[in-house]
């Protein structure tokens, strides 16, 4: 399993930052109670246990998303390290998919987050390796660097069909709860689904978006 880790500013021990509950101020990150242990005993101006909690709450709000993105960017780099079989990601491969995350690359309209690009190399995955078997029988066998990018390219590409179909299941899960609100159980069979099971359905149709690339 990988794991996103920082040492802790108070007690040196890992900080797992999948966990959830980790603080981060001042560019220092603390286990939560380790935090409020902090805090709570300082030599001057201590706060209470209420303040020091509220405050902890307020901080992890705060950083949720920022911490998130370092989660799906350690995810995605791992991930491709191992897929790619590459030491490192090399620095133009780096630096283009931070262009990604920001919105800068020239492809690009709109940025595409950490998760998502995460998201779409796993589903992608399977037909990446298609076109790559594919361009070996065609005699065009690539470096694991060079094919990568090659690979991030398809992806970007393919970037508006995933965000598409990302609208379209969002929009059905929508409907999906809104009529099981409104209807009854025996109404019709969408109706007598379970959520999960309609989720799943929706999730699957994916294919028909992305099985051509």
């Amino acid at each position: 399993m990988i794991k996103t880790t920082r040492k802790c500013g108070f007690c040196r021990d890992e900080v797992v930052l999948e966990d959830g509950k980790s603080i981060l101020i001042k560019g220092k990150y603390y286990h939560y109670d380790c935090f409020i242990n902090k805090e709570t005993n300082r030599k001057r101006g201590s706060l209470t246990l209420k303040e020091a909690t509220e405050l902890a709450k307020s901080n992890l709000e705060e950083n949720r998303e920022y911490i998130r993105d370092l989660v799906y960017k350690n995810k995605l780099f791992m991930w491709l390290q191992r897929k790619y079989d590459l030491v490192v990601i090399p620095t133009y491969v780096y630096q283009k998919i931070a262009d990604i995350f920001n919105g800068s690359w020239k492809d690009l309209t709109t940025p595409i987050p950490p998760e998502d690009l995460y998201d779409m190399f796993l589903r992608q995955w399977k037909n990446l390796e298609k076109i790559n078997i594919g361009n070996i029988n065609k005699g065009k066998k690539m470096a694991p660097e060079a094919r990568l990018n090659y690979d991030i390219s398809i992806i970007i590409n393919k970037s508006s069909s995933y965000y598409e179909w990302k609208r379209k299941q969002q929009e059905q899960q929508i409907e999906i709860l809104q009529s099981l609100e409104s209807s009854s159980p025996t109404s019709n069979f969408r109706s007598s689904m379970s959520v999960e099971e309609q989720t799943n359905t929706a999730k699957n149709d994916l294919s028909q978006y992305l099985e051509e690339i």
